[in-house]
């Protein structure tokens, strides 16, 4: 069954999602979208006010061979 890692449109686009982290290895919103767009060859930059929780999802992507950045940044305070 193909499922949305497998648009290879993806693949070399960028993309940023705030609110990037989740609480320990849960799987939050921000977080599955992080991973399913890396695993569609995207590089994304994972947002969100805690560093910890943002550069855990950085490695959860790491350790499947995408690529990701994190940056500590609250999108709420303008």
């Amino acid at each position: 069954m193909k499922g949305p890692e497998d648009d290879a449109g993806l693949a070399g686009k960028v993309a940023l999602i705030s609110g990037g982290g989740a609480a320990g290895d849960g799987i939050g919103n921000g977080r599955a979208a992080a991973i399913l767009l890396a695993r569609a060859g995207t590089k994304v930059l994972v947002a969100d006010r805690e560093s910890a929780l943002a550069e855990r999802t950085v490695e959860m992507i790491a350790a499947e061979g995408g690529t990701a950045t994190a940056l500590t940044a609250d999108v709420t305070d303008g």
